[in-house]
């Protein structure tokens, strides 16, 4: 807004406070996870009515300021294939940890002509927890693979909005009226 060479650019952040502070160099990423630059935090802080967002701000060079959709919060390591690929999920294997919901429990749905991921989230609860499916849905759709069902024959479940309502004024910075 005041600089237009480089705007400040609010991102939210679900991670505890200690984490990040003012003046903090912050690896800011595009919405694939590329990493854009290398930037200072300007400001942290939360939102009133919301407890665990909280806000954070960096200024960013124009060119990028508009592709900003993150702060990378673990070593790029951390995110690497496995050496070994894991080619069987077993039965007792935890596939939605949000639920707790095994792959032998919707490998048995599957078997059943399961094919709607929006059933097996009724059935099971897998895909309903906090992550929103994220963690899951891929895994879920390795073990229709490996039952031999092809992706034409699953029908997508529908993804839920964001869970808290947060306004724009809030991320551009707009202090709330009272």
């Amino acid at each position: 807004r005041g600089n237009a060479a480089m705007p400040l650019v609010s991102i939210p952040y679900e991670f505890t406070r200690e984490e990040i502070r003012k003046s903090d160099l912050v690896t800011v990423l595009d919405t694939e996870g590329i990493a854009l630059a290398e930037l200072e935090v300007q400001s942290v802080h939360s939102i009133s009515n919301i407890d665990r967002t909280l806000v954070v701000q960096v200024q960013a060079p124009h060119e990028i300021a508009s592709r900003i959709a993150g702060i990378r919060v673990q070593e790029p390591s951390v995110t690497q294939p496995l050496d070994q690929y894991i080619d069987h999920i077993a039965d007792d294997m935890i596939v939605c940890r949000c639920e707790r919901v095994t792959a032998g429990e919707l490998r048995e749905l599957i078997r059943h002509g399961y094919r709607d991921m929006n059933e097996i989230k009724i059935v099971t609860r897998a895909g309903m927890g906090a992550c929103g499916s994220k963690t899951c849905n891929a895994i879920i759709h390795r073990l229709f693979k490996e039952e031999g069902i092809a992706n034409e024959e699953i029908t997508e479940g529908t993804k839920r909005p964001v869970f808290v309502e947060v306004s724009l004024g809030t991320f551009a910075g707009e202090k709330e009226q009272e």
